[in-house]
């Protein structure tokens, strides 16, 4: 092999000798911006003072539940069950023998079912565990002991979140979409 007058190293491969660009053209500076239009702010009609949540008259601003149904009206639930059971239809689990990982079969769920839902979801966000298990766990040195199984079960709660659907499911054929 022959040997590199700059180095006795047989394998040195010398650096490699890139040309030497143009010096890039001076770009012009952005115009200046137009000055902002006249700013009226948005009024605010709450006659209650700040920090005061502005009900309805019929609402106890104390029940959390109250509150709760003005966002989710019964009418909206019974449509979020429709979707959600349709969707487990579209979506079937085989009847055959299942293996250990293979969905458990749907059976259609409920108002009461999807309040139960939604309501172990609301509780997962405000008190935080390493696993979802964890919430359904009945033996203290694991932690903090959570209610969630007395209202539904963790399979369930499971299953119905793998088929929760919050709009119109479609089907495999439906050109409408």
């Amino acid at each position: 092999m022959v040997r590199n007058r700059a180095s006795n190293d047989e394998d040195f491969v010398p650096p490699t000798q890139y040309p030497k660009l143009p010096r890039q053209i001076k770009k012009k500076p952005p115009p200046e911006p137009k000055p902002a239009p006249p700013f009226d702010p948005l009024p605010i009609l709450n006659k209650n003072t700040y920090g005061t949540p502005d009900l309805p008259s019929h609402i106890d601003p104390s029940d959390p539940y109250q509150i709760f149904k003005l966002f989710w009206t019964d009418e909206l639930l019974d449509q979020l069950v429709e979707y959600t059971n349709r969707n487990a239809e579209l979506n079937p689990t085989s009847k055959e023998k299942k293996p250990k990982n293979c969905p458990r079969p749907w059976k259609p769920t409920c108002r009461l079912e999807l309040h139960a839902y939604l309501a172990v979801l609301i509780h997962m966000g405000l008190h935080i565990e390493l696993t979802i298990e964890d919430y359904w766990h009945e033996d203290f040195s694991y932690g903090t002991m959570h209610i969630v199984g007395q209202y539904i079960s963790c399979d369930r709660w499971q299953q119905i979140g793998r088929y929760f659907y919050c709009t119109k499911p479609r089907e495999q054929d439906d050109k409408d979409f």
